[in-house]
């Protein structure tokens, strides 16, 4: 999953093994894939946010 959020410029903001968790639960039917989708999208941050200082610095050098 992982992968293929980072593959589409996403990265999960969440502790791996709680993400792990959450993939459980939703195998074991604890938890609906829309609440598991709706927990992804509320971990999920873009590239830019997360190393927006690596931004800033590439703008500061332009």
């Amino acid at each position: 999953m992982d992968l293929f959020l980072q593959q589409n410029g996403w990265i999960n903001g969440a502790d791996g093994i709680e993400t792990a968790k959450k993939i459980e639960q939703v195998v074991a039917n604890e938890i609906s894939e829309a609440e598991f989708i709706a927990w992804i999208a509320g971990h999920c941050c873009d590239e830019y946010e997360l190393f927006e200082e690596d931004n800033q610095l590439e703008e500061d050098l332009e």
